[in-house]
């Protein structure tokens, strides 16, 4: 089940997740476009060049990567959103999309907006959204097969309960 969190950075509210909602799961070979959200909960305005690290993680690889600015001016009580095309997801498990920062923020005055400034990807990943990416053949191996498996079960069942109930008709009949 995906899981979205905003994060807030110095006033800058920050959230980003796939467009596509997985359902139930991504699969390995999808290249998700990911929706960034910045708002700006300040009195400040941010700047065009304000950027975060954007990544990927799956376990502990880190399988995209990208620096994302807001790409205009930021007024007050504002927000805008970012579309960005990722690289396929290459493994399996449990994804994590965030963003890192290096911590480098200009204050803002009149003569300097404030901007922020991205991390690498050695930086802390600070998570926005969460979700599982599968092979489709292991899924298919280990979920949807099984739950056939089990309803061909359950009809089987159902047809032997059947053929008793006939038999005990026939018996005492």
């Amino acid at each position: 089940m995906p899981v979205s969190y905003t994060q807030e950075v110095h006033g800058l509210e920050i959230t980003a997740e796939p467009v596509e909602e997985p359902s139930p799961v991504l699969w390995t070979d999808t290249e998700p476009t990911i929706d960034v959200e910045f708002n700006n909960t300040t009195d400040n305005t941010w700047t065009a060049d304000t950027a975060v690290h954007l990544r990927t993680q799956i376990d502990d690889n880190i399988v995209w990567s990208e620096e994302v600015e807001i790409g205009a001016d930021l007024p007050p009580g504002e927000s805008t959103n970012v579309s960005v095309d990722a690289k396929p997801l290459t493994y399996e498990g449990h994804a994590v999309l965030g963003f890192s920062i290096s911590g480098g923020v200009n204050v803002n005055n009149e003569n300097h907006p404030s901007s922020l400034n991205p991390g690498g990807d050695d930086y802390l990943i600070r998570p926005t959204s969460a979700f599982s990416v599968w092979d489709k053949s292991h899924y298919d191996a280990t979920v949807r097969r099984p739950k056939q498996f089990q309803k061909g079960i359950i009809f089987t069942s159902i047809v032997l309960i059947i053929f008793a109930g006939i038999q005990l008709w026939l018996a005492y009949a």
